[in-house]
């Protein structure tokens, strides 16, 4: 092969990244899927849902549905495909296989085609049970643009992570960082379930895991460029604003009071925000992170140093002599 010509196509490798988006994508769904994946009750369902004593909701009695469509989780839905993206990148950035011609745009397509089938077969599922009104097309809107959101944000989060450099790579790693919060939380505290008691060890990973995986990306990352710089900055601002949007959604669309009332939620969400944000748990994570990405970053020069020098010394040590 000479130098103008490109690499040929691996078409094994191509299925096999292909798989690997389908496999991320199931990752990042699974603390839905391990619930058994039943729809949760739903506010304008046509058929009533209850037990045979004809008065108790009968949740297992819901049909299944790839995602959690409701008011009630439309970040969680955002989150668990975020996070199924952000790990397809990450295998294909950290196994190396990105250089190889179609890689990226295999597992770009298997992980956006498992998505899409995730999608419409919640919608599919959701539309046969709700009436003909507005209010039900209002609702199905908004759930379907959560899940609509939450995967144009991955496919940008996949290809910072997966093809980016590292300046902007770091940026799709923290924004993945802070949906894997919503993914613990919802692995550790089923979505929907009965399970309310606090575990304080989950709650401690799952407060203080963003600011450690933002700081870990930032120096690996460097700043040793205008680029990595502003690429760390703006990554503790996500770490910042992210948490506290999530905050802002859920509490305003879990809000049932407002659901005729939508400038109001508007309002309400705003309010939330901006209480999340200057909130000690707003900021906490992202002096911790800062901290450590410092600490990290000035320890991260003498230590590639000496794993250099230590490459090098092996490398003089096992060449073979020259004959005299």
């Amino acid at each position: 092969m000479t130098t103008g010509e490109r690499a040929p196509i691996d078409l094994r490798l191509i299925m096999i990244c292909a798989g690997l988006g389908v496999a991320a994508v199931a990752f990042g769904l699974l603390p839905w899927l391990l619930t058994g994946a039943r729809l949760p009750l739903q506010n304008l369902w046509t058929t009533p849902v209850v037990a045979p004593d004809g008065v108790t909701a009968a949740p297992d009695a819901m049909p299944v549905s790839l995602l959690p469509f409701s008011q009630y989780a439309l970040t969680l839905q955002a989150a668990l495909l975020v996070t199924g993206s952000a790990v397809a990148g990450l295998v294909v950035r950290a196994t190396g296989v990105r250089h190889r011609r179609g890689t990226v745009i295999a597992l770009l397509v298997g992980a956006v085609g498992a998505q899409l089938v995730a999608l419409i077969q919640s919608t599919t599922t959701v539309r046969a049970g709700l009436p003909d009104s507005l209010a039900s097309v209002v609702y199905l809107a908004a759930v379907i643009a959560a899940s609509a959101i939450g995967i144009a944000i991955g496919v940008v989060v996949l290809l910072l992570i997966a093809r980016a450099p590292r300046g902007a790579a770091i940026v799709g790693l923290s924004v993945g960082a802070v949906a894997v919060v919503e993914w613990g939380h919802a692995l550790v505290y089923p979505p929907f379930s009965l399970i309310t008691e606090a575990v304080p060890v989950a709650e401690a990973v799952l407060r203080w895991s963003p600011a450690v995986l933002v700081a870990a990306a930032v120096v690996w990352a460097g700043a040793s460029t205008l680029g990595r710089a502003v690429g760390a900055a703006v990554s503790l601002l996500a770490l910042w604003i992210g948490p506290a949007a999530i905050t802002a959604v859920s509490s305003a669309a879990g809000t049932r009071v407002y659901a005729s009332y939508p400038f109001e939620m508007v309002d309400m969400a705003g309010q939330v925000f901006t209480s999340a944000l200057v909130s000690t748990a707003g900021w906490s994570p992202v002096v911790l992170a800062a901290v450590l990405a410092a600490a990290g970053l000035v320890a991260r020069r003498p230590v590639l140093a000496w794993l250099r020098g230590r490459t090098g010394r092996t490398g003089r040590t096992s060449a073979p002599s020259a004959t005299p």
